[in-house]
């Protein structure tokens, strides 16, 4: 990866990342501006954010995902970027408020409110909430 294409990359994270902290995280940009952003990230971005639902598919909104993970699974796709590289990517859609560090030991990373509905605007399909049935109220 060239310094000009991490230079524009880390260019292109910042300025959002600086309107969406300023916006509060629970408001999730309309579809339309999450389409529109998506389809102007760097392949890299686009590619992390696919990895959180096609390397563990049965992940639930808000689930963290560990980098290698995303890593080995963009490796799978055919795509080469060293794991410093997600990790940086990932670093950026951190500062951009999309994703938070869960554990920096395994450097894992879940996405924020607005980094799930940027995930369905790349992948097309939003992930799913976590919703189990209410417990019932004994009867004794």
């Amino acid at each position: 990866m060239t310094d000009e294409v991490l230079a524009a990359m880390k260019a292109g994270a910042a300025a959002l990342g600086a309107k969406l902290r300023k916006q509060r995280q629970d408001v999730i940009p309309a579809p339309e501006e999450l389409a529109a952003y998506a389809a102007q990230l760097p392949a890299i971005y686009r590619q992390v954010l696919a990895a959180f639902q096609d390397a563990q598919p049965g992940r639930w909104a808000g689930e963290d995902v560990a980098a290698v993970t995303i890593q080995k699974h963009i490796l799978n796709t055919g795509t080469r970027y060293d794991a410093d590289a997600v990790i940086d990517a990932c670093r950026e859609l951190e500062a951009g408020g999309f994703l938070e560090e869960t554990t920096r030991t395994y450097e894992s990373f879940a996405p924020t409110p607005v980094g799930e509905a940027l995930i369905g605007a790349v992948t097309g399909h939003p992930t799913p909430a976590r919703s189990i049935p209410p417990l019932p109220k004994p009867t004794w």
